[in-house]
C-alpha cells in the first residue's frame, strides 16, 4: 500500500529477497497492493482484537524464521492505542517465533500543559514497552528512541531508513529541458516536499521565499508531491498563502508524481529545504525525504531537533537553520545561493553519506543480521522445545543432504 512505512517494507523486502531471503508480507485484506517481488498475504480483515486468531494462524502456517513488525502507533489504531498488538506480541513469543519490532515512532511526546493527552502518552508507552519486552530484537530508526524505550535500550539496534525515491538516470538534455520549464529565467530552484505541509512549515518557507525575492534574489520554490493536488486538504491553505504574498509566479506545485519522475524533479533543483520545527521533526535518519535529497546530490538546508542524529553534521552534511523565522531562513538560503562552492561541498558530503549509510542493500544486510543473531532474551518453554525440535530436524536434514551428495559423487 502507499505510505512511508509501506514504502519502507517494499524496499526492505525487495533487498532481503536479493540477499536470498524468502519474504512474505502480511497486510490488510481487500486493499490495493503495489506490485511486489515478495509474496503478499492480504488476509487481515481489520486491525483489531478480533483479527488476532487470523493473524496468528497465518504466522503459524508460514512458520517464519522471524516476524518483523513495522510499528507506528497510529498505523494500527485511529487513536494510537493498539492494545491488541501487545497481545499479538505475547502470542508470537509464546509460539517460539522470533519477533523483531521496528519502531518508526514510539509514542507522542509528554506535554504537561495538555493533561487530556496524559492517558494517551502513558498508554502508548506501555504498549511500546510490551512490544519491546516480547521482541527478540528491537530496531529503532533514531538513537533518541532509546530514551522512550529506556528499559530495553541495551537491546535497541539503530538502523536508518532508506529513500523510497530511488535514483534514476537523468541525461544532461533531460535536465536542461526540465530546468527550462520550471525555472526558465535561470532562477535558483529550491525544492521541498509538500507531505504533512502543516508540520513542515510551508507557510514559513513561502514567506522566506518572498523575502528572498524582495531582496533581489531570483528564486523559485518547487513543492513536490501530493499536496499540490487540488483534492488535498492542505492545497487550499497553501494556495491562499501564495495569493496573499502574490507569489503565483514563484511557486510550482507538481501534484502527485510517480517515484522516477519525483526523483528527476528533485535532482534538477539547486537546494533542498527541510523545515520541520516539531520537537521530533528536523533533519534525521528517519526522514526519507532527506535521504532522497542526499541520493539526488543536493545541498540541504534544514533545522535540527531532538531526534537529529550523528550522521548529519551541521555545516558539513547540511546547512543549519536555527530559528523558525522567515527572515532568518531567507538569510541562510541567500548565503548558500551566493556561494556555489559551499553548495557543492555540502552536496558532495550528503551524497557520500547516502552511499555510505543509506543504501537499501546495506540496510537489509544489517536487518538480516538482527533477525538472525542470538540474544540473551528469556525465551518461553515452548520456544525452547521448538528450538530443540528444529535442531534435531536440522541435523537429520543435514544427514539427508550428505547422503544425497554421496550418491551424486
Amino acid at each position: 500500500m502507499r505510505g512511508g512505512v509501506a514504502d519502507y517494507t517494499f524496499h526492505l523486502g525487495a533487498s532481503l529477497m536479493r540477499l536470498g531471503a524468502d519474504v512474505r508480507v502480511l497486510t490488510s485484506k481487500d486493499e490495493p497492493v503495489l506490485t511486489q517481488p515478495m509474496r503478499v498475504l492480504p488476509v487481515v480483515p481489520a486491525w483489531n482484537v478480533r483479527s488476532l486468531p487470523r493473524m496468528l494462524g497465518e504466522i503459524r502456517r508460514v512458520r517464519p524464521h522471524a516476524v518483523g513488525l513495522q510499528y507506528v502507533p497510529n498505523m494500527y489504531h485511529r487513536y494510537g492505542v493498539p492494545l491488541y498488538l501487545a497481545a499479538l506480541a505475547f502470542l508470537i513469543w509464546l509460539s517460539g517465533i522470533r519477533l523483531v519490532t521496528t519502531f518508526h515512532e514510539v509514542a507522542v511526546r509528554f506535554d504537561p500543559r495538555k493533561p487530556k493527552y496524559w492517558g494517551l502518552c502513558f498508554a502508548q508507552r506501555m504498549i511500546a514497552w510490551v512490544l519491546a519486552a516480547f521482541s527478540s530484537e528491537v530496531v529503532i530508526t533514531v538513537p533518541y528512541y532509546r530514551r522512550l524505550l529506556r528499559p530495553f535500550a541495551s537491546r535497541a539496534r539503530v538502523l536508518p531508513i532508506g529513500s523510497a525515491i530511488l535514483p534514476v538516470p537523468l541525461t544532461h538534455a533531460d535536465r536542461e529541458t526540465l530546468r527550462a520549464r520550471l525555472a526558465p529565467g535561470g532562477e535558483i530552484l529550491l525544492a521541498t516536499f509538500g507531505l504533512h505541509a502543516r508540520r513542515r512549515h510551508l507557510d514559513r518557507l513561502i514567506e522566506a521565499l518572498h523575502g528572498l525575492r524582495a531582496a533581489g534574489h531570483a528564486a523559485k520554490l518547487l513543492i513536490l508531491g501530493a499536496q499540490g493536488d487540488p483534492r488535498s486538504p492542505a492545497h487550499d491553505r497553501i494556495v491562499r498563502k501564495i495569493e496573499e504574498l502574490r507569489m503565483g509566479d514563484a511557486v510550482v506545485m507538481t501534484g502527485y508524481l510517480e517515484a522516477p519522475d519525483l526523483f528527476r524533479h528533485l535532482a534538477i533543483a539547486d537546494l533542498f529545504v527541510h523545515l520541520d520545527f516539531d520537537p521530533h521533526g528536523g533533519i534525521s535518519t528517519k526522514s526519507g525525504t532527506v535521504i532522497a535529497a542526499c541520493a539526488a546530490g543536493l545541498p540541504i538546508v534544514a533545522n535540527l531537533s531532538r531526534v537529529t542524529d550523528a550522521p548529519f553534521r551541521r555545516g558539513t552534511d547540511f546547512w543549519p537553520v536555527d530559528r523558525n523565522d522567515a527572515t532568518h531562513i531567507a538569510a541562510e538560503i541567500a548565503r548558500l545561493a551566493q556561494d556555489p562552492a559551499l553548495r557543492r561541498r555540502l552536496a558532495d558530503a550528503g551524497h557520500a553519506l547516502f552511499q555510505r549509510s543509506f543504501q537499501w542493500d546495506r540496510i537489509a544486510r544489517d536487518y538480516l543480521h538482527v533477525c538472525s543473531r542470538r540474544t540473551a532474551t528469556t525465551r518461553c518453554p515452548s520456544a525452547n522445545r521448538e528450538a530443540t525440535k528444529l535442531s534435531k530436524d536440522s541435523a537429520s536434514s543435514t544427514d539427508r543432504i550428505g547422503e544425497g551428495t554421496n550418491r551424486a559423487q
